[in-house]
């Protein structure tokens, strides 16, 4: 009789979370958290019914600083069947702990292999290559890392961009000011890309002072894009939902 009751119970909580993740993806309160980054074949297993989602709770947790504008990228994306993923600057320099570079190149990779979507990721510095591409062989189906530089890459690009992410993992060594340029250049290059439904990430804002996503982010709203999410990855919509 117990054994049917706790059956019973979890079949009802899979059905509320199957139903829920159909519609938005919002942080589950009985959602796994995860303080590190676990393996990439246990990462593989995730159902795909919950999509991004869970990608994003697996592998930094819902209390990581990141999380929320992940959280909202994915229900953007998702709403709008976007395909097109660029992002800028691999997160790579421990194949084991992605955490301290916000993890974007596995989200990214593992939201496309469980909706059947390619990501584009750029990486300039050629020798974090090799761990960017080990982080992701689990999805390399998924994802394409290419060495490139992002603002002539972006510049080039054929056609319309879904969404772009901009990062500067790769180029840790310039000064806050060269990098606050470097994020408004791949901005400037990426810009006549974008379209009205079009999502534009800037990722470790909040990490120094005075802010390198501050040049690019001002261009943003100069330009009628709405800053729908603050923080450490900040998201913004030219619609703002």
């Amino acid at each position: 009789m117990m054994i049917f009751f706790v059956s019973a119970c979890l079949s009802l909580v899979y059905s509320k979370l199957e139903c829920k993740c159909k519609h938005v993806f919002e942080p589950l309160n009985d959602a796994p958290v995860y303080s590190t980054l676990t393996d990439a074949e246990t990462l593989s297993k995730i159902t795909s019914k919950t999509l991004g989602q869970y990608a994003i709770v697996e592998i930094i947790g819902r209390k990581d600083p990141s999380a929320r504008g992940f959280l909202h990228i994915i229900k953007v994306l998702s709403e709008n069947n976007a395909n097109t993923l660029i992002e800028t600057g691999a997160s790579h320099p421990d194949v084991e702990n992605c955490l301290p570079n916000s993890c974007s190149t596995l989200i990214l990779a593992k939201f496309a292999h469980l909706t059947n979507r390619k990501v584009i990721s750029l990486i300039q510095n050629t020798t974090y290559i090799e761990n960017a591409l080990k982080q992701t062989e689990m999805f390399s189906k998924n994802i394409q890392i290419l060495a490139n530089n992002p603002i002539k890459y972006l510049e080039n690009f054929q056609g319309l961009i879904d969404l772009v992410f901009i990062s500067g993992n790769d180029q840790n060594d310039l000064s806050i000011e060269d990098k606050q340029n470097y994020y408004y250049e791949q901005i400037q290059a990426a810009y006549y890309h974008l379209h009205k439904k079009s999502v534009v990430a800037l990722d470790n804002c909040e990490s120094q002072k005075p802010c390198f996503c501050e040049k690019a982010k001002e261009y943003l709203i100069y330009n009628n894009w709405v800053l729908v999410v603050t923080g450490k990855v900040q998201v913004f919509t030219y619609s703002g939902l």
